[in-house]
């Protein structure tokens, strides 16, 4: 039912072509959706995570399958994970401006 009110909207279907292909306003747009269309928008969430699972685990097969060569047949288990788990995080970036925002200085209470 909440589909068919969707289509039916000419406000809306005007607001999703204009975000359409923009994953940042996308998200603006569903927020908004949400109060009107309970329904609709989590079962588009829910389809929204299939998607990011999917490519996060075809990632890390792709690095292992990458660290896993057979010019490295003698990675343990172990090393393997390790090499996982540096590859992942390396596409991390850290936020150097908010941390030195949050710096608070330390002082000694004994005098």
């Amino acid at each position: 039912m909440e589909l068919i009110d969707l289509q039916c909207n000419s406000e809306l279907k005007a607001k999703f072509r204009e975000v359409s292909g923009r994953a940042d306003k996308l998200g603006q747009f569903l927020r908004e959706l949400t109060p009107s269309f309970p329904e609709l928008s989590r079962m588009f969430k829910r389809t929204m995570c299939l998607f990011g699972s999917t490519y996060l685990c075809e990632k890390l097969f792709s690095t292992l399958n990458f660290n896993k060569s057979k010019y490295r047949t003698r990675l343990t288990d172990e090393h393997l994970q390790s090499l996982l788990r540096v590859s992942i995080a390396s596409s991390l970036k850290p936020n150097v401006a908010r941390l030195c925002e949050r710096k608070a200085c330390q002082t000694s209470s004994q005098k």
